[in-house]
Parts: C-alpha cells; structure tokens; sequence
C-alpha cells in the first residue's frame, strides 16, 4: 500500500495527532480528503516507534493564559505527542498536581493545556510543568521545567495596572521591546488586543506567534489576557486557533473583574460584513455580535459589575476612529447597552494608528460595501486606539500601561523606545 504524506495533504502528523478528537472526522483545513484508516495506522505505528526512541521536549516556554482570582491557565507545546501536567503550589515544593484527561486517559498531544483551579485570590503561586513519553521502550524520568511563578487577580485589590498592546503581527522586533518594556513595568496582566498573527495558514505560524513570540517567556510573571483580531479570524487555520490557547469556557468574549476595575472583552470578528465578497462566504459574525448583545446587557447588569468603581472593554476594532476603520455593525448592537452602563472606556486596535477620541468628537465610519465613502458619527464613550506594528514612522506601535484605584484610573501609553505620549486620567464618576 502506498504510503500518503501528511504534509502533502496540509497537516503535520503532529497536529494530526494533536486535532483529532473521538467522534470528528479527520479532514485537512485546507480541505483536502483525509488518510483511510489502514494509512492512519501505518502513520501512527511509524510516529510511535520515533517517540520511543527520541526524548520528549518542551518547544519555548509555558504561556499563562485566563486569569482569574480562582483559576489560571497553563499552555506549552513539546517536540512530539506526550503526556503533560502542572505541579504547583504557594510555595517553590509545587506540592500539588493538575492535570487533564478524557475517559480514563491522560490526554496525548503537542499542545498542552491545564487549568489550575481552586487557588486563592491575589496570591502568588509556584509552578513547573511536566512532560514525559509513555511510549519509551524504556523508563524515563520526566522532563520538568524550572520553577516559575504567577499571581492570581484580586477583585478586592485596593491598587491594580495592566498592560496592553495590539496589532504585532508576528513583528519580532516589536515583540522584543514590547517585553522590555511590559518586565520592566510588571502589570498585574497583559492583555493582547488582537491580531496576534497574520491569517494563521498552519500550526506552526500559531503556536509561534501564541506560544513562542519571543527569545524569552513572554509571561513570566505576566499573565496573558487573549482578545480575538479580524486577522486571527482568517486564515485555513483560523478556526483551529482556540486549540492553542486558552480562554475563559472557550468563548473569545468575557468579563472579569480586578481590582476597582470590571473589564469586558468582546469579539468584534471581521471588519467586513459577511456577504462581503472578501469573506467568501466563511464568516458568520453578524449573528455572532447579535448573541453578544444579548449576553453584554446581561453581564453588565450584574451587580458586582455595577458596582465596580470603573467599568473597561477591550475590543480590536475600535466603536470610533478618526480614520474610519471601524466597526458599524459592532457600534450599532452594543452602543446603546454601553451607554446604559455607563462604561467608562474603550481600547481597542486594528487601525494601526494611535489616537484617542474624546465623547463629543467627530469621526470617520465606514460604510462596510464601500471603503471610499465615509459617515460621520458622533463619539459618545472615551476611545482609546493602540498603534502598531512598526517600532516607528507611520503605524508605529504603543505599549498601553492602566492603573487603578477606587478614586482615578490612569492610562499611559509609550512607544517603543519607552517615550511617553500621553496621560489619561479618568476619575470615579457617580453611576
């Protein structure tokens, strides 16, 4: 029997092993057909007798992703299948154990993810994972990382920052400032504004860019909040990406609340509406935004959400921009429901451009069918654009620094040689 090559069909043999899940049937996202079972059998007989005889190996370092006051979650992908768990604890013995499983088996694949669950709000706790390779003919002691360390978010925190930053683009230059620059400040999380990557194509170009940005742990001590771009939506393998990393119940909107601070991610999806001729039929965010609606009133009519000192959404595509790439369809089903909560502040990306728009201005909105033709709109809720992704000249990127009190929440926004722009301040309004 003639043997296919998975790289030839557009899938790895590791992403076969790591995507295929019981029930689902094995097609490329390119769309080609995938290996018959028999073919299958020899791939996976030919991928074990490697594993045996090769040890495994973790590729960069652990991403900490969704973090909450009671739960954190641990990403990072080795050389080959393995099986892999969390040791961790309040103090460097990581004494307890973490670990996923489906049915009775540990999970086997290249891209490991644990949650760590039932931790203690604004603690900082000790972690090192672990991997090892059940298939080596002989016994092997496990492989584990040196001990690292998190801290968990604090919703009775009297003082809180955070960092954000948007539209890399898999710019390396740009990401290695943009570590400089987030070690040397320390926020309690980064958040990443959306187009991480450029219409993701195959699973090493995400697991690049999601897990391994830079040289260095791009969160060490920094724990990653992911907001989904237009450009992170595109792509053959735009719809593998959650597989790669971790957000909360594995929706790409979500609330959570630090400090004095609520804060409200939400996905604006493509800058183009879904019978646009460049979405060839793939996109279906028009209905996607409708359920957002519905569930962002819910969510901010919570009390312990209304009752947060600030209220903050972070969102790619801006509700208002000067240069007109925004997003009509967006502004049109949450603007009304923003109002009615009285958010205090958008940030958002996508426009390459920084600016900051003020309620009462004037802006440039697009008119979806037809870029070259512009509406005016009135900004109503205070606008915060990150740029990027150059490190300078036109579309040069920021570093978007926030800190919090119960009496003032202060934005700082810096480029990438450190130089501050700008200062915002925003007192505690009655609500």
């Amino acid at each position: 029997m003639k043997r296919r090559n998975f790289l030839k069909s557009g899938i790895t043999a590791a992403a076969f092993l790591h995507i295929v899940t019981p029930g689902e049937a094995l097609a490329a996202p390119g769309g080609s057909i995938a290996n018959t079972a028999a073919e299958n059998e020899i791939n996976a007989e030919d991928n074990e007798a490697k594993i045996a005889g090769n040890e495994v190996k973790l590729v960069g370092f652990p991403t900490v992703m969704s973090p909450y006051e009671d739960t954190m979650a641990i990403v990072w992908q080795t050389d080959q299948p393995s099986v892999g768990w969390v040791e961790y604890g309040t103090d460097e013995n990581c004494s307890q154990k973490a670990e996923t499983q489906q049915n009775g088996l540990a999970e086997f694949f290249q891209v490991h993810k644990v949650t760590l669950t039932g931790l203690k709000p604004g603690t900082t706790y000790f972690y090192k994972t672990c991997i090892e390779s059940p298939l080596a003919q002989e016994e092997r002691p496990a492989v584990k990382t040196a001990v690292q360390q998190f801290k968990t978010l604090n919703t009775n925190a009297e003082k809180i920052s955070f960092g954000i930053i948007n539209d890399t683009h898999e710019n390396q230059p740009v990401l290695d400032k943009i570590q400089e620059i987030n070690q040397n400040f320390k926020p309690d999380f980064l958040c990443w504004n959306g187009d991480q990557i450029n219409d993701p194509s195959s699973e090493k170009q995400i697991t690049t860019a999601i897990l391994n940005p830079t040289k260095a742990s791009f969160t060490s001590g920094t724990p990653l909040v992911y907001v989904r771009g237009n450009h992170d939506t595109r792509g053959n393998w735009a719809s593998q990406l959650s597989r790669y990393l971790s957000v909360p119940k594995g929706s790409y909107y979500y609330h959570f609340i630090h400090g004095p601070v609520a804060f409200t991610v939400l996905d604006t999806g493509e800058d183009k509406p879904d019978q646009h001729k460049y979405c060839k039929g793939r996109t279906r965010f028009e209905p996607y935004r409708d359920a957002q609606a519905i569930w962002l009133d819910q969510v901010l009519s919570r009390k312990d959400m209304k009752n947060s000192p600030f209220n903050v959404v972070l969102l790619h595509i801006p509700l208002f921009s000067k240069s007109g790439w925004d997003s009509p369809d967006s502004r049109d089903k949450w603007l009304e429901i923003l109002k009615k909560h009285k958010v205090d502040l958008l940030i958002s990306g996508h426009t390459h451009t920084y600016e900051f728009v003020k309620p009462g201005e004037m802006t440039d909105s697009s008119e979806w069918l037809n870029w070259e033709k512009k509406t005016k709109v009135k900004a109503v809720i205070p606008q915060l654009v990150g740029g990027g992704p150059k490190l300078e000249g036109e579309e040069f990127a920021t570093y978007i620094k926030g800190e919090a009190t119960a009496k003032e929440l202060k934005i700082s926004v810096v480029n990438m040689s450190g130089k501050l722009l700008d200062t915002y301040s925003f007192p505690r309004s009655k609500k």
